[in-house]
């Protein structure tokens, strides 16, 4: 095969070039940049991933709304995971991660150590989104304790989505 190639090209088992690729931004990732602490006991509570390691498209609000804003056309990955951890002297039962969107849950996932009790657990999530520019995503905890006390997302905990190539 022969003809100019760039990192964009590849060979195919024909011998012949294909085109492949794109960009996969915009994307961002943001994270708690300490803990968000004293959160209610059974209760769904909005994480405020308020540090912004990057966003190649201004997309994540980390100030006030603490919510993903995806442009118009694109598809996104977004992943995120959550920290939770008991207050002293009692048990996590349960920590759920959830994905909102427009307001309402679309999607959760969740430790349940109700057999063998937890003081942290970080339930995760993943899900593949398309843009309209006016969809919003954001990212809810909810812990279940076994007795009276308050639940900690964790620093580091994080939010993030990726635009996948077309």
């Amino acid at each position: 095969a022969t003809g100019t190639k760039d990192a964009t090209t590849f060979l195919r088992g024909d011998n012949t070039f294909a085109s492949a690729g794109g960009v996969n931004t915009p994307y961002f990732y943001a994270r708690r940049g300490s803990n968000q602490a004293s959160v209610s006991n059974d209760t769904s509570t909005k994480v405020q991933f308020n540090t912004e390691d990057f966003d190649t498209g201004n997309e994540y609000d980390n100030s006030t709304n603490y919510r993903f804003v995806p442009a118009n056309g694109n598809t996104y990955l977004i992943h995120a995971q959550i920290q939770f951890a008991a207050s002293s002297n009692t048990i996590l039962q349960e920590a759920r991660t959830k994905l909102y969107k427009n307001g309402s849950e679309i999607l959760e996932m969740r430790n349940d150590g109700y057999t063998t009790n937890f003081n942290k657990t970080a339930p995760s999530l993943s899900r593949v989104v398309t843009g309209n520019g006016s969809d919003y995503y954001e990212i809810y905890g909810r812990g279940y304790l076994s007795s009276s006390g308050t639940i900690t997302f964790v620093e580091n905990s994080f939010f993030t989505a990726f635009k996948l190539i077309q």
